[in-house]
């Protein structure tokens, strides 16, 4: 059986790149039982895609896709870019001034939820609107959809603990759910239910509302749910999935630390770190590509949870100034 680093090979387009200058967690099984005969071997390739307008390099952007062809980039300007499946289009204003905290989440195509600082807006087909006004504690620093009826976002107190919830039309009063620490990660699957929120704790919302607490054993990095149900939490130095019960954490092996984290399924999740990407394919997590060095400065932003996979195999990563496509082949 060839080694993992052997599976997973790296194609990067580099003459493109180089133009970007509670409960307990169950025990896992021991390591030696995991079997990775079946997994894929998979290539990664990068390609940079341009965006017209880009007020300047080192421009902040977040990104969000629904799908191949519909993802909404959002920068510290204000400006917005939406991809059609193979370009952006021309920027518009989302908000009517920028912050560093510009973030998006798009859990269908011509639906999204931004921010800026303490301002959330919507698009709806191609127009975006400000939200009814809610009392957000400073800057909105974590936003996720997972659909056009429910969205999480906050810290709505001066804690950075608890997050508030959009159903529909308009923002909670009060706040929903505590994540017992300030906000480190937040997610939805765009299933219409299925979200994680972590600080201290992360919490699930599945169904009808969240669930009790699972607190991990290491610091959480980021995390990523996707339907089915699945959700997976990167650690420090480990990782925690979960598939509508309890969730399990592992080890991570082969040299891999991801600090972002974007999963189309329960079989495909990209994690980022400064100088590579990683790949976990159902069974395991995977090394995949180191990047040209004249990028790896640019992928600090990565760790912000700056990657978006809509499906297996397809996902739209940007950094600071920077957006490219990556995909897989078996």
């Amino acid at each position: 059986m060839s080694s993992p680093q052997a599976r997973v090979t790296a194609t990067v387009l580099a003459a493109a790149l180089a133009l970007a200058g509670c409960t307990s967690s169950t025990s896992p099984p021991p390591e030696s039982t995991v079997d990775t005969s079946t997994a894929p071997d998979i290539t990664l390739r990068a390609a940079e895609v341009k965006l017209p307008g880009l007020p300047g390099a080192a421009d902040r952007l977040h990104v969000s896709c629904a799908s191949r062809t519909f993802c909404e980039v959002v920068d510290e300007t204000g400006l917005s870019w939406t991809w059609t499946g193979t370009a952006f289009a021309a920027p518009v204003r989302y908000a009517p001034k920028g912050d560093l905290s510009g973030l998006v989440s798009c859990p269908a195509a011509g639906f999204c939820m931004a921010t800026e600082n303490d301002a959330a807006y919507v698009l709806h087909g191609t127009n975006w609107a400000a939200t009814p006004k809610a009392a957000w504690a400073g800057s909105i620093v974590g936003i996720a959809c997972a659909g056009p009826r429910y969205c999480v976002a906050g810290p709505a107190t001066a804690a950075g603990t608890d997050l508030r919830a959009w159903h529909g039309q308009a923002w909670t009063a009060a706040p929903e759910v505590d994540v017992y620490a300030t906000l480190s990660a937040l997610d939805c699957a765009p299933d219409g239910e299925t979200c994680a929120a972590a600080g201290d704790a992360v919490t699930v919302h599945h169904g009808d509302g969240w669930g009790a607490a699972y607190r991990p054993s290491a610091t959480v990095l980021a995390v990523s749910c996707a339907a089915g149900p699945f959700c997976m939490a990167v650690l420090d130095g480990k990782y925690a999935v979960w598939r509508g019960g309890t969730w399990t954490e592992r080890s991570f092996r082969h040299g891999v630390q991801p600090g972002g984290l974007a999963c189309a399924s329960a079989a495909f999740c990209v994690g980022t770190d400064r100088d590579s990407l990683q790949l976990w394919n159902g069974t395991e997590w995977q090394p995949g590509p180191a990047l040209p060095s004249a990028v790896q400065a640019l992928m600090f932003d990565l760790a912000a949870g700056n990657e978006s996979c809509p499906v297996d195999g397809w996902c739209l990563l940007v950094a600071s100034g920077v957006s490219y496509v990556v995909s897989t082949s078996t």
